[in-house]
């Protein structure tokens, strides 16, 4: 759109350029105007001054006449009355020369010379001569009077001649200072032509053939921007006739309809295969009306299938009224299959992350957004309209305990250009703990700014909770192999060594060891028989799975346990009201409760009586019990708290026992599915809490 442009430019040009030459006009008729002003004073001088001399001249003549008629009118009856009236002429001409208001005398008292003293002096020789001629006895005047009007007469006329050659003088003067302010204004009125050439009608030209060629320039870079292109271009008035377009839509419309278009040809009177003309109208009328907009068509055009968009836009005048619509059409076959094998790419992808349960994400530094794609958003269990994709809401959605580790990653991921590769926990919107294999790279900047990380994260919770379950039974195996090390072969090298010192005869010594071999035996047995039970604990059938009273296993343990409940003064209290049923095995519950309230009497406090609660209670997903104790308590270490539930496990080094109580209650829970945690304060007493989810509890 450049050529718009420097067409709005043009526009703001030509109006300075008018306002310029007005302004100009404006100038130089000013001008002119005071070197008229200037020249008319000087002319309409000339003709005063030369008026003034003729009047003078008059003056002259008829001072002598008046002093002729005098001598010829002496010794006759001749009138007078041609005398009176020539001297009243005289007195009235003479007036002429000294009006004070006439521009003459104005201009005369500017430039005269000494006439002002001789103009006195002629004044009073007309006064003379005039005062001569009015006598009444003109016809006989005496040889005085007549001396007296031939020397007024002589002195008049001697200083008008003087006066007129001053005239005459200032007449020339004037005449020759006229010239020079007529060619001293004609020199000033040509500079300042030439000065208002240079200095503004010189740039106006300049810049008018400036436009000019900037505007044929135009019209050839529209001509070139046209016709240099595959794209179908038109205009279109308001009568929907052709304005002007390019070859190509020429040549596209000669292919369609057979023949060339012509501009002003109406666009809507022939048949066209893709667009009918109904359609059209609607189109060019849409945007005749202010719109611009776009379609998009796909017809078959010689066996193949094209796609094609057309861009309508109006076409404003200087008032800005709409006069007609551009279009511009472009093939976009290609685009739109590269779309559409996108798209078709996308959906491969996403049914593979679908599949894999994998997805992937993109995380820009500076704006601090993550986007996910949409199975990552399945996978982590969140709604894309309302989750806040920041890496601070990803920190809340990570599991608490792994959050710490999870931002060491990712600081060395950015400082040290580390992969990243870590799998850890997420919460899920139901509470619920799933695991993620996420791995990404970080991409920095030339200074080596991190811009952004890109990466993927896969669910692994089966394989994870797998793992977890190898690792678990692999320590569980080194567990039973130092069980069979120390357990087991500690008593086979007791038999080997009483085995080695029998002799064969000596019935003493004999009876002696024979004992021990017995005491022995049992205890490898027991031994033998404690693994088994193990062992044999972690191939459950649900099918075994029943419900339990939990009061009648309370009453049962408590007639089992009574000589200890006696003898320890142990006061045992129940509150299974609100959940008095379980699910599961009943030996097991049995053995179950049975260790920990047994346990409970065994490390009472010897400062009091040992007070024992056993408590129920339902929860959201299941069942919780409780057994609380107030006995000796323990200061529970985190390598502590799992070495109690090991096999031969102790609460306290200094008890008897094989330690195998806790432990078997362990495998038992967990074997009907269930966890158990220990809370233990030294001093004060310890708690087990035992926690059975509810699809173990079918209704």
């Amino acid at each position: 759109m450049k050529w718009i442009f420097s067409k709005n430019n043009n526009k703001a040009s030509f109006s300075s350029i008018r306002k310029t030459i007005i302004f100009c006009l404006l100038l130089s008729s000013f001008f002119a105007l005071v070197i008229a002003l200037l020249l008319t004073a000087s002319f309409n001088q000339v003709k005063n001054e030369a008026e003034m001399i003729n009047t003078a001249g008059r003056q002259r003549m008829f001072s002598q006449k008046i002093a002729k008629n005098i001598y010829k009118i002496q010794g006759t009856h001749l009138s007078k009355a041609q005398i009176v009236s020539d001297a009243q002429y005289l007195d009235s001409i003479h007036g002429i020369l000294g009006r004070t208001d006439d521009k003459i005398n104005l201009v005369i008292k500017d430039i005269r010379y000494g006439t002002d003293s001789i103009f006195e002096k002629v004044t009073l020789y007309k006064e003379s001569l005039i005062s001569l001629s009015a006598v009444s006895n003109l016809n006989s005047l005496t040889e005085q009077q007549l001396l007296d009007v031939d020397r007024a007469e002589k002195a008049f006329l001697a200083h008008m001649d003087t006066l007129v050659n001053s005239y005459q003088r200032q007449h020339e003067e004037t005449i020759t200072t006229l010239n020079y302010l007529v060619a001293l204004s004609l020199g000033l009125f040509i500079l300042f032509l030439i000065g208002l050439y240079k200095t503004l009608f010189k740039p106006i030209i300049a810049t008018v053939r400036s436009s000019l060629a900037e505007r044929q320039d135009q019209v050839v870079l529209r001509e070139s921007i046209l016709e240099n292109t595959s794209d179908l271009i038109w205009a279109v008035d308001k009568n929907y006739r052709l304005m002007a377009c390019n070859s190509s839509f020429r040549n596209s419309m000669e292919e369609e309809i057979g023949r060339t278009m012509v501009v002003g040809e109406n666009l809507l009177g022939f048949e066209y295969k893709h667009i009918s003309a109904k359609r059209r109208k609607k189109m060019y009328d849409r945007a005749l009306s202010g719109e611009p907009f776009e379609v998009e068509l796909e017809y078959i055009k010689n066996g193949r299938k094209v796609n094609q968009e057309l861009s309508f836009h109006p076409i404003y005048d200087e008032n800005n009224a709409i006069t007609a619509c551009s279009v511009f059409g472009k093939d976009i076959t290609k685009k739109v299959k590269t779309y559409r094998q996108l798209r078709k790419s996308e959906t491969y992808l996403k049914e593979a992350q679908e599949i894999a349960n994998i997805g992937n994400w993109n995380w820009d530094m500076f704006k601090n957004e993550i986007s996910w794609s949409d199975q990552l958003y399945k996978v982590f269990d969140r709604n894309p309209e309302t989750f806040e994709a920041t890496y601070e809401g990803l920190m809340k959605v990570i599991y608490p305990e792994d959050q710490a580790s999870f931002g060491i990653h990712i600081e060395n991921c950015l400082t040290k250009d580390e992969p990243l590769d870590i799998i850890h926990r997420i919460i899920l919107t139901d509470n619920s703990i799933r695991y993620v294999h996420q791995k990404g790279k970080a991409y920095f900047a030339e200074d080596g700014t991190p811009m952004r990380m890109a990466g993927t994260i896969q669910e692994v919770t089966d394989l994870e909770k797998a793992r977890l379950q190898n690792l678990k039974q692999f320590n569980e195996l080194q567990n039973f192999v130092y069980i069979i090390s120390h357990n087991v072969r500690a008593p086979i090298s007791t038999l080997q060594s009483l085995v080695d010192i029998i002799e064969p005869g000596n019935d003493e010594l004999n009876a002696q060891i024979l004992p021990t071999i017995g005491t022995t035996v049992d205890t490898l047995d027991q031994t033998i028989r404690d693994l088994n039970d193990a062992l044999s604990l972690k191939n459950v059938d649900e099918n075994m799975f029943q419900y339990v009273n939990l009061n009648t296993i309370l009453k049962n343990i408590e007639h089992l346990i009574s000589l200890d409940i006696h003898s320890s003064k142990a006061k045992i209290e129940y509150d299974i009201s609100k959940a008095p049923t379980a699910y599961g095995i009943p030996s097991y519950y049995t053995n179950i409760l049975f260790n920990l309230i047994l346990n409970a009497i065994k490390y009472r406090s010897e400062e009091r009586v040992p007070h024992i609660k056993v408590r129920s209670k339902p929860i959201a997903d299941g069942l919780e019990i409780y057994v609380e104790d107030n006995g000796m308590g323990m200061e529970l270490t985190k390598e502590k708290r799992k070495r109690i539930f090991d096999m031969y496990g102790r609460l306290s080094g200094t008890s008897e026992g094989r330690g195998m109580g806790l432990y078997l209650a362990k495998t038992q829970i967990e074997a009907m599915r269930g966890c158990i945690d220990v809370q233990s304060v030294l001093g004060e007493g310890t708690t087990f809490k035992l926690t059975f989810k509810n699809h173990f509890f079918p209704d």
